[in-house]
């Protein structure tokens, strides 16, 4: 990802991961833009050069053009060199094309050459298409927290 690739994500990506938190209801809504925003700066302090963290645009072979993103960090976890995915996105209209399967396969090979054992990530409740992409390439749940609204 280009340093102007990284200011026009940005801004948007920090609305998203805000709007998301509020859609799970694990973050008031308005304290979710200053969460968010927290979250990113910590995460990246140096932006594109924040130790660690990979970030990419996907893109098209055939031309270059740029259908998605990928962010993901590599570290130790748990006695285990992992890498961690904090964002993936495909643009809407190239969705349901088979390129989330070949740009997520594509983000492992790129996790292993740089030495991780295996690649983790979080995924909302509510986000049935990224919960299936993650099942349809092979990633199983660790874990899952469920709520019931009462009223």
């Amino acid at each position: 990802m280009s340093s102007g690739e990284f200011q026009r994500y940005l801004k948007p990506a920090i609305r998203g991961y805000a709007q998301m938190h509020i859609r799970a209801g694990d973050v008031e809504p308005k304290h979710a833009l200053r969460r968010a925003k927290a979250d990113y700066a910590h995460l990246l302090p140096k932006g594109l050069a924040s130790a660690g963290h990979h970030l990419f645009t996907i893109t098209l072979a055939d031309g270059g053009k740029r259908i998605g993103m990928a962010w993901f960090e590599i570290k130790q976890r748990h006695g285990k060199r992992k890498a961690f995915i904090f964002d993936f996105a495909i643009d809407k209209a190239q969705r349901g094309k088979g390129l989330g399967t070949r740009a997520m396969s594509l983000i492992e090979q790129q996790a292993k050459v740089l030495g991780a054992l295996a690649v983790d990530l979080h995924v909302f409740g509510h986000n049935t298409a990224a919960r299936g992409l993650y099942e349809k390439c092979g990633y199983r749940y660790m874990g899952m927290q469920m709520s019931k609204d009462l009223y």
